[in-house]
């Protein structure tokens, strides 16, 4: 597979492989890892605040009138 990426990202890439002993491939693993966790998490937030203000709909209109 292959990344496309501006050059300065993949100079960036390159310099933080070296300084941390692991290869960029590892970087990008990591990286895409921890960013799909992150956004799976806020998807899972999201719904349950959905559900919740559903479900709530009439208590939550009443207090907005208070």
């Amino acid at each position: 597979m292959t990344v496309r990426m501006p050059r300065d990202v993949y100079e960036g890439l390159r310099a933080l492989s070296f300084a941390n002993h692991t290869s960029i491939n590892e970087l990008v693993l990591r990286a895409l890892g921890n960013h799909m966790a992150s956004a799976g998490h806020r998807e899972l937030v999201e719904a349950a605040a959905t559900r919740v203000s559903e479900q709530y709909r009439v208590a939550l209109a009443k207090l907005a009138e208070l």
